[in-house]
């Protein structure tokens, strides 16, 4: 089993009246196949952006991860805009989180049970994928965009450290959803 990619990513999805508003995925990335480095990957007023001082990073993690999570399924996800500049990433397990970059702003607080945990079978698109991480589910959060603030009740924000994604064999995957 090769490693794909090794990572702090934080999120934050808002929502209205039960619907889905906006999503922020923040990303430490201290190794993968693609290279290192912070990105902020965000879906917003209908379209999906990406941030990041390394443009072919921040790409494959909007393109390979955040297109494929629970929380961005069935979202539209043509466009993909893409920013380039750097990003700042303070996480603090014991805290919580600011990422900043570009016209946006996340900020994820309340930290509650560090726990470990993961997913032997992980499938995002057509990879499978094996998952182990550190999750901290947290109480409230913030995402800003252009100075101002989107509107929303965050909805399962989360911190996680120490994510190891994995290749798995064709076949081995599973349904993609959250590993918590």
């Amino acid at each position: 089993m090769s490693v794909r990619l090794i990572c702090a990513n934080p999120c934050l999805l808002l929502t209205v009246d039960g619907e889905r508003v906006a999503f922020a995925s923040a990303w430490r990335v201290d190794w993968s196949e693609h290279g290192s480095g912070n990105a902020l990957v965000l879906w917003h007023e209908g379209r999906p952006r990406v941030i990041a001082a390394r443009p072919e990073l921040g790409r494959w993690l909007a393109e390979n991860f955040v297109r494929h999570f629970t929380e961005t399924k069935g979202l539209p996800w043509e466009g993909l805009e893409v920013t380039v500049a750097p990003v700042s990433f303070d996480l603090d397990l014991a805290s919580g989180l600011r990422a900043a970059g570009g016209d946006v702003e996340l900020t994820i607080s309340g930290p509650k049970e560090v726990t470990l945990d993961g997913a032997e079978a992980y499938q995002l698109g057509d990879v499978a994928n094996a998952l182990t991480l550190v999750f901290v589910p947290c109480g409230d959060g913030t995402l800003s965009v252009g100075g101002v603030q989107v509107e929303g009740a965050p909805t399962s924000p989360f911190l996680t450290d120490a994510e190891v994604w994995s290749h798995l064999p064709a076949g081995s995957g599973s349904a993609a959803g959250d590993p918590a």
